[in-house]
């Protein structure tokens, strides 16, 4: 066993068990000569040096000030990593089927999961992020140095798990492992608004791929039909296994992203280019409207206005809101949006 492994045992609650994965990794980093122990403990990195450039394990991580000890469920969470500058803390997660998940606990509050395994955490971490927290995950890592000070264990973790270590991780935020929590903690959720009544109901074009897919499941048939009106065509294993969110990068590419909430689509934004895909070409997205789109041509269609501003139009559609920004050209940008500030 690791050194981290055998230190951090006398914290794990009875019957809790670390994943034999993460353990490897553990005794590689160990074997590379990059644990050391110093006046505040011991502490284990997967790259080399003295200056932090990502995820720091320790079996002296706490979650004190963040999940009491008498907390419901604080027997289901072990603390084994500082992931980011702010104090935020990477967990292991015993989830009530007995499943041990990766998740984060951040200093301001957040709770988020941060992979589903121990393979796919070592990806994450083998990415080279400097920390791990909801402001950097779903974009590329912009710290070069970190990158390139994770390049061995990337190596190590591709040879010795036969899995690709991608360029960027899905974006995270309010999901399964925040919904636990806030019932560990008697949280009450935010209400669901009800949906805006009134506005255009007889649309046509890709815009009804847009709307149905308003709502769905993140691993739903109607996202499916969104992701490849917007031109991809996605591994099926990889929708399945991780959602929409891991087709961030392909989405950004041709001008999409997609917003996931607990598990369901919240938001859609599309960016707007002529001759593009069926929801990025202002004629194939919203039928009848002209090439460039023309506010004057949508509102014709949508009208009347829900809100408005200077370059910028928003309509109830379908039970749900379409947000419009103009430019002197016609239309640049729409939101697709459950509900609206």
């Amino acid at each position: 066993m690791s050194q981290m492994g055998d230190q951090l045992r006398p914290h794990l609650p009875e019957g809790f068990v670390v994943p034999e994965e993460l353990e490897r990794a553990w005794t590689w980093m160990e074997e590379q000569g990059w644990g050391q122990t110093n006046a505040h403990g011991y502490f284990l990195t997967p790259y080399a040096g003295e200056f932090q450039l990502g995820i720091v394990f320790t079996p002296d991580a706490t979650l004190e000030g963040l999940v009491e000890s008498d907390t419901p469920g604080a027997d289901q969470l072990v603390a084994i990593a500082e992931i980011a500058g702010d104090g935020s803390t990477g967990a292991l997660w015993r989830d009530d089927a007995g499943a041990v998940r990766f998740v984060g606990l951040g200093s301001e509050g957040e709770y988020f999961l941060l992979a589903d395994s121990a393979v796919e955490f070592l990806q994450l971490i083998a990415i080279g992020y400097r920390d791990l927290s909801t402001y950097v995950l779903g974009l590329p890592p912009e710290d070069d140095e970190a990158v390139e000070g994770h390049a061995a264990f990337r190596e190590w973790v591709t040879e010795t798990f036969g899995v690709e270590v991608p360029d960027e991780w899905p974006a995270v935020g309010s999901d399964e492992f925040t919904a636990w929590m806030e019932a560990k903690l008697g949280i009450e959720p935010e209400p669901t608004p009800d949906p805006p009544t009134g506005g255009a109901t007889d649309v046509a074009g890709g815009v009804e791929v847009v709307l149905a897919a308003l709502g769905a499941g993140d691993r739903d048939r109607a996202v499916l039909d969104l992701v490849q009106a917007a031109g991809i065509t996605p591994d099926p294993e990889v929708l399945a296994a991780g959602g929409v969110r891991r087709l961030a990068k392909q989405l950004r590419s041709v001008g999409v992203e997609i917003d996931v909430e607990r598990g369901k689509v919240d938001t859609i934004f599309i960016k707007v280019e002529r001759g593009g895909s069926t929801i990025t070409d202002p004629a194939s997205l919203l039928t009848g409207v002209d090439a460039l789109g023309s506010r004057e041509r949508v509102a014709e269609l949508l009208g009347p206005v829900e809100r408005a501003g200077e370059t910028w139009d928003r309509y109830v559609v379908g039970g749900r809101y379409l947000h419009f920004t103009f430019e002197a050209d016609g239309l640049t940008k729409v939101v697709a949006m459950l509900s609206a500030p």
